[in-house]
């Protein structure tokens, strides 16, 4: 008798639709499950059939073959190593259906991208701020996904991180290895809906709280120049020198990873010797504890949402929260 799809979910432990995952290489499936999921399906010799291995995602109408990426914040973005894993993992989905991929920007208040305005595309994925009102008029009238950051809360799926449990874990992994002093590094609360570096921070004070262990915060503006940031990095490790007892591990929740490395190197804190530092997107040496946030599989992910929600107009707003994990050095 051949085996069901069900049959192997129930032997795993875990959803059809996670099989499913697996089986298609979409969505995002933790390292752990998966591979505890492929060691089942050749334990019991699953074959999955020509119709559960094509991709959900395969069967969404698409009229124009064209889906839109648009930056909203500062172009810069675009070119990082998490820009360029989020568009491999579109690209990759895309390509499964044939479709193209159109990038374009959003860098001043009245500017509406040329793809927006001709109107030839099934749906656009955002990445950035909330552009202005008139804008967002125009972005209406498409299928909508934002991705990695919190964007509108008005209208639009969203794929993103889960930035509290990143910041909750952080604190844990710190307490863990012994920290009993620890200190978060954020910018100051300026929005009602928490963007990533808050709800980092929330997560990280809270779980700190509840562990029973000294936690002390730091604090910037989120509006800071270029030429400012060197600056007021200093100024935060002035007032974190001040902080007795002494810190002996830090979180930087911002993006201000490396700018506070280079501080503490020059006033001959050692990272991960002196202090556990953990933080984003860090390329200085030596390294400190990093964030995995699944870049590729959340560009897949979120080309997925967009295929739902064309097929699913009228469904309410849908988050799609994936929980990251941490990079020991």
């Amino acid at each position: 008798m051949n085996m069901t799809i069900k049959e192997v979910a129930k032997q795993a432990g875990v959803s059809t639709a996670t099989i499913s995952r697996v089986i298609n290489n979409t969505g995002v499936v933790q390292k752990e499950t998966r591979d505890k999921i492929l060691r089942t399906i050749k334990e019991l010799g699953y074959k999955p059939s020509t119709r559960q291995q094509i991709r959900s995602s395969g069967a969404a109408p698409l009229k124009h073959k064209n889906i839109a990426l648009i930056w909203t914040g500062d172009s810069a973005v675009a070119f990082s190593e998490t820009a360029r894993e989020m568009v491999l993992g579109v690209l990759h989905q895309l390509q499964s259906l044939g479709a193209e991929l159109t990038v374009d920007y959003i860098t001043e208040s009245d500017h509406i991208p040329k793809c927006i305005r001709d109107g030839k595309i099934d749906g656009v994925l955002l990445h950035g701020p909330e552009p202005s009102a008139a804008i967002c008029e125009r972005l209406r009238q498409f299928p909508v996904v934002w991705m990695l950051q919190a964007g509108s809360v008005e209208f639009g799926d969203h794929v993103q991180p889960n930035h509290n449990i990143f910041g909750r874990i952080s604190a844990k992994h710190l307490i863990e290895q012994g920290c009993q002093q620890l200190c978060c590094i954020s910018f100051t609360r300026e929005h009602i809906d928490p963007p990533y570096w808050q709800s980092r921070a929330n997560g990280f004070v809270n779980c700190a709280k509840v562990q029973q262990v000294n936690c002390s915060a730091l604090h910037c503006s989120a509006d800071l120049k270029e030429s400012e940031r060197e600056a007021r990095s200093k100024e935060l490790i002035d007032a974190f020198e001040k902080i007795s007892p002494a810190p002996d591990g830090l979180f930087v929740a911002n993006d201000f990873g490396n700018l506070i490395h280079s501080e503490l190197m020059r006033r001959g804190i050692t990272p991960m010797k002196d202090l556990l530092v953990i933080a984003g997107d860090v390329s200085a040496h030596p390294k400190v504890i990093d964030l995995h946030l699944f870049n590729k599989e959340l560009g897949q992910l979120s080309v997925d949402s967009l295929l739902w929600r064309i097929k699913n107009p009228d469904m309410p707003i849908v988050t799609h929260s994936i929980p990251p994990e941490l990079i020991i050095p």
